[in-house]
């Protein structure tokens, strides 16, 4: 079991926030990340583990594609996307926007994106935000994991 995933299990996480790096790490197959994310997307996919994400994500994941005109890779990453019964895509609502609008107010070096992510995993009630994002700030509320902490390079 990878690092990450004794993370989140020692921390008895109920549910787990997926930030867009997590994808494009994963889907991507950018080392050393993506096999440490290997055993908690196993984990998701084998229903030990409820994830969830925001839409923006997606949008977030396909800049890349897009521009490299990457139809494969546009495909991938909008399969990746879909709600199952151990991971859910969570549309961008008007409660989510006006909590991320609060954060920003409280956070105020928080970015738009970053402040809808995490009002997403708030408005959700996850417990952990899994991310690679130093700049994305903790609340008392959740307590956010960074994977370049777990990775042995």
């Amino acid at each position: 079991m990878g690092l990450v995933l004794t993370a989140i299990k020692k921390a008895k996480a109920s549910q787990v926030y997926f930030d867009a790096n997590i994808f494009i790490y994963a889907l991507e197959g950018i080392s050393p990340f993506s096999e440490e994310l290997r055993d908690v997307f196993k984990s998701v996919d084998n229903g030990q583990l409820t994830a969830l994400t925001s839409e923006l994500s997606l949008a977030e994941c396909m800049v890349k594609p897009f521009m490299e005109k990457d139809s494969a890779k546009q495909a991938t990453f909008e399969k990746t996307f879909t709600t199952s019964d151990t991971f859910e895509v969570i549309p961008v609502s008007r409660p989510i926007l006006k909590e991320a609008a609060l954060l920003r107010a409280t956070y105020t070096a928080l970015r738009l994106p970053d402040a809808i992510h995490l009002a997403t995993a708030l408005f959700r009630q996850c417990t952990i935000f899994l991310t690679n994002d130093s700049r994305m700030k903790s609340t008392p509320q959740i307590q956010l994991l960074l994977l370049k902490d777990y990775i042995h390079q």
